[in-house]
């Protein structure tokens, strides 16, 4: 019931009800109540609640300690560096060790490595 939590803790900060923010988002009255029993929003509702609260859904699902993560950079190369660790974090132990092994045979291929990293590495 982390999502509960996590949802009641929000509406609190914001000063309002679960029931008042479930109107202004367009849920039925009803919604808030199915949640605290232990029901999970769909994805929809997920989205609008994590937009409306500004925060992300994995915070809303427990996945997340920090409502927003820091962003360093809004570098495409860095959004792909956290999609990578997103999906590392994502695996059992059998499948992050795969996963390391399948990066370590693509660094170790020279088609495979950036020019200015490639030409760093034949010098060394």
């Amino acid at each position: 019931m982390l999502f509960w939590e996590r949802f009641y803790s929000l509406c609190l900060s914001v000063n309002k009800k679960p029931n008042t923010i479930c109107n202004e988002l367009g849920f039925s009255s009803a919604t808030s109540t199915h949640w605290k029993n232990g029901t999970m929003p769909k994805g929809d509702a997920l989205l609008s609640l994590a937009d409306y609260f500004d925060c992300s859904v994995d915070y809303l699902l427990g996945r997340e300690e920090t409502k927003k993560a820091a962003v360093l950079s809004v570098e495409s190369s860095d959004t792909k560096k956290e999609q990578l660790i997103k999906n590392y974090e994502l695996l059992n132990d059998e499948g992050q060790e795969d996963l390391l092994d399948y990066s370590e045979m693509l660094a170790s291929n020279p088609r495979k490595i950036k020019e200015s990293n490639n030409s760093v590495q034949m010098n060394a």
